[in-house]
């Protein structure tokens, strides 16, 4: 089933209302369908509201494999303009691997996210990136 750009559009912006209003289940088939489809206006966005969506109905794997795909489209940019995005997708999938108790996989994730903010001047991202990187440490016994 192929999705018109109109068509796509609304879509998205039900999705975004879906997830505003705690109606996650209904944003994640909607995000579903979007992503299914080849031609994309910013999938890494549409991926990181999905992953935000089965965080909220406590369902973390499923949220850092949305959170990978939207790095890994950030990546594949390569663009300086994305980077602050890129650094606070990558806070989201850290703090998904805390919540899963895997520590160590969030650690490298954090550094980056903290290299990145202060590349960019962003300074509440690097704040945010700092505090996790702390509760990292901190509940990984380091």
């Amino acid at each position: 089933m192929r999705v018109l750009a109109t068509d796509r559009f609304t879509l998205i912006q039900q999705a975004e209302n879906y997830y505003a209003t705690g109606q996650f289940q209904q944003a994640i088939v909607l995000l579903e369908k979007i992503l299914a489809t080849p031609e994309g206006i910013e999938k890494a966005e549409l991926h990181c509201y999905l992953a935000a969506s089965y965080r909220e109905i406590g369902q973390l794997s499923k949220a850092i494999r949305a959170w990978k795909a939207a790095v890994q489209i950030y990546r594949e940019r390569g663009e300086n303009n994305l980077e602050p995005q890129l650094a606070a997708t990558l806070v989201d999938l850290a703090q998904a691997y805390n919540g899963l108790g895997q520590f160590r996989r969030a650690l490298p994730l954090l550094k980056e996210a903290i290299e990145l903010a202060q590349k960019t001047q962003s300074l509440k991202l690097e704040v945010v990136a700092q505090d996790v990187l702390g509760t990292s440490y901190l509940l990984s016994g380091n």
